[in-house]
């Protein structure tokens, strides 16, 4: 079978400075063009696999597995090839607990040999199962954990325990500084996010881009109501509770929210986001998640989750539930027209840290996306080639709750 389009037509260019970039559809002053919508294909330009092909490579395998019996370990193995059988094939399996491997073994089959198209070894055909699920982590006894000061400093609610110190401006209604150990964690957040740079799929066939637009989406501002505070469990923990207000200017449609943090004395953080959204406001969503702004030397990110790439809710079936280790860099999907990418699904936890293993753990109740970038969304959304992007001096991190999808717009 045919595959339209295998590749993007990209034109290999330099800026003035001597940085390369592909230039597409306008760049040379043509006129008509089709911009960047030849820049469609499962590879770029130079023939660097896209998260397409590997999403592709999944939806066409001529192996499937079904699990008939969990408890059991039964599982139903589908030859879809139309002429051969498996002989060709090896199969292993492996049995693992939050990436950690517990049991392996492998199914006798012949041998494996190599063909024209693939080394001996290529992985044809993947399949996962969930056995059993755990409870999200919660934080340990009370009676066990230290008690917390807290202070009141001009516009901060101080909140201090030992080796930490979290500061919330009560005029924003934000974390400004979140210290340990003397190393700031925190810059700026966790606020409300609803917009993401927009995808090709965005502004193309429908352009929902420009219907979330026309309410303002990429205008959203936040107005604080109230700020409030109570020390509860008898010193060892504080509840900060902040009431807001997510809406453009000049629309009369938004968000009431109320964010409530709960501070214990072990340094852990329960943030819970509750949000009723007024008559009259888009149908859809970009996404409903929180940003953080942290320091760019946590460019180390472990998590647990789909990976090792990106994936959305509707293209994530090439990418397995493990424990994975990437750089800032590495999470990056270079697309030649810079655009939302590099969301991870299905997280159950993610982690930040510098080179001295100091950093941020953010679990989900039960699970998230997140996505971490040197650039912002507006940042993301106003370039039209990789060279225009500059490292924005921090790290901006997403913690979704839900994130649209990149081939068409879903509820």
């Amino acid at each position: 079978g045919c595959v339209w389009e295998w590749c993007d037509h990209g034109i290999r260019q330099r800026t003035a400075e001597g940085q390369e970039y592909f230039a597409y559809g306008g760049d040379f002053g043509d006129e008509p063009n089709d911009g960047n919508f030849v820049i469609d294909g499962l590879v770029s330009a130079d023939r660097v696999p896209s998260p397409g092909l590997l999403e592709y490579k999944k939806t066409i395998e001529p192996v499937k597995v079904e699990m008939l019996d969990v408890a059991g370990g039964l599982v139903r193995i589908h030859n879809r090839y139309d002429f051969i059988t498996l002989n060709h094939l090896a199969c292993s399996w492996s049995l693992t607990k939050e990436g950690m491997l517990v049991q392996q073994g492998a199914l006798h089959l012949p041998g494996m040999f190599d063909t024209r198209w693939a080394k001996r070894g290529h992985e044809v055909a993947n399949a996962q199962f969930l056995v059993a699920s755990a409870g999200p982590a919660r934080p340990g006894a009370l009676q066990s954990m230290p008690t917390l000061q807290c202070r009141v400093e001009e516009t901060s609610l101080v909140i201090q325990g030992p080796a930490m110190e979290v500061r919330f401006n009560t005029i924003y209604g934000v974390i400004s500084s979140w210290l340990y150990e003397g190393v700031q964690l925190i810059e700026e957040g966790p606020r409300l996010a609803f917009w993401r740079a927009t995808t090709d799929n965005d502004r193309g066939f429908g352009d929902v881009a420009g219907e979330w637009k026309s309410f303002g989406l990429h205008w959203l501002k936040h107005r604080i109501d109230r700020v409030s505070w109570e020390v509860i469990e008898g010193g060892r923990a504080v509840k900060v509770e902040v009431s807001a207000r997510v809406a453009p200017p000049i629309k009369s449609w938004g968000v009431s929210c109320i964010y409530e943090y709960t501070v214990y004395g072990t340094g852990d953080v329960i943030l819970s986001v509750k949000g009723v959204p007024a008559k009259g406001g888009p149908k859809t969503l970009p996404r409903i998640g929180l940003e953080l702004r942290i320091p760019k030397q946590f460019e180390y990110v472990t998590w647990y989750g789909r990976g090792p790439g990106e994936s959305y809710a509707d293209t994530r079936q090439a990418n397995r539930v493990g424990v994975y280790t990437k750089s800032v860099d590495g999470l990056f999907t270079p697309y030649t027209f810079p655009q939302e990418n590099g969301n991870r699904t299905e997280v159950k936890w993610t982690s930040v840290a510098n080179s001295r293993g100091i950093g941020l753990l953010a679990i989900g109740m039960p699970e998230m996306n997140f996505s971490i970038h040197r650039y912002t969304v507006d940042q993301l959304e106003k370039a039209r080639h990789t060279y225009e992007l500059s490292d924005s001096g921090q790290l901006i991190w997403h913690l979704d709750y839900r994130q649209n999808g990149i081939g068409s717009p879903i509820q």
